[in-house]
């Protein structure tokens, strides 16, 4: 589910979270349940999550610009 744009990275550690503490005993599993210091700062779990998978598999997040136009004559 991962990287496949199926789920984001907030369910999937929710999802790990909730299997923690229901007993499952996996490596990996905690690791993802660890992110964002096990829920307390949700805002850093993908941040956590891309640390782990470098370290994990060598992944490295790229970032890429987008263009766009604001107009702000709306907001006046």
């Amino acid at each position: 589910m991962l990287g496949t744009g199926r789920a984001h990275v907030a369910e999937i550690c929710d999802i790990a979270r909730a299997n923690v503490a229901s007993g499952l005993k996996s490596g990996a599993v905690a690791s993802l349940a660890s992110c964002g210091k096990h829920g307390e700062f949700e805002s850093n779990q993908e941040r956590d999550l891309h640390r782990w998978l470098h370290s994990l598999f060598g992944m490295e997040l790229s970032t890429y610009s987008v263009p766009f136009t604001l107009d702000v004559s709306c907001l006046a």
